[in-house]
């Protein structure tokens, strides 16, 4: 006869990725953010409008194009793309921490030191963004069938 051993619970880990942040630390992150833009507005203002016209730009597209049923799934979308627009304002801010030297320039061509990593993490959201606006044709098809979208004036 086999003796069945007893269920031994495993050890705890530690989780390494808890940083033990408290829920105000998202506060001290826009105080700082604000204090960014503070020092050269100029710059954080100029890309924050080359943004906003490359945003108006691709609407634009959707409408010449014919696909405004794309629409809102594209905005959705944006906020997968959005942490890659925003790689400028960070090097805005590692230039302000560091005593270094701010232009537009500077911030529209970032030389990072991890540039794979962050064409890795572009590719990547783009890949989703895509499969997203795919998920979204798919689920309007399958709630309307082949009726064509009849456009955002109806």
């Amino acid at each position: 006869m086999t003796i069945i051993p007893s269920l031994v619970p495993p050890l705890p880990v530690k989780n390494r990725w808890n940083r033990s942040l408290a829920p105000s630390d998202a506060f001290t992150w826009l105080a700082a953010g604000w204090r960014d833009l503070a020092v050269q507005p100029a710059s954080s203002l100029a890309y924050g409008l080359m943004i906003f016209l490359v945003s108006i730009a691709i609407v634009i597209g959707l409408f010449q194009f014919g696909w405004d049923y794309i629409l809102f799934p594209a905005f959705a979308g944006f906020m997968v793309v959005g942490p890659i627009l925003a790689v400028g304002l960070y090097e805005k801010s590692r230039r302000l921490a560091a005593g270094l030297p701010v232009s537009l320039t500077r911030m529209i061509f970032v030389k990072p030191k991890s540039g794979g990593q962050i064409l890795f993490a572009g590719v990547l959201l783009c890949l989703l963004m895509i499969t997203w606006m795919r998920a979204a044709v798919i689920v309007y098809a399958l709630f309307f069938g082949l009726v064509p979208f009849p456009g955002l004036s109806h």
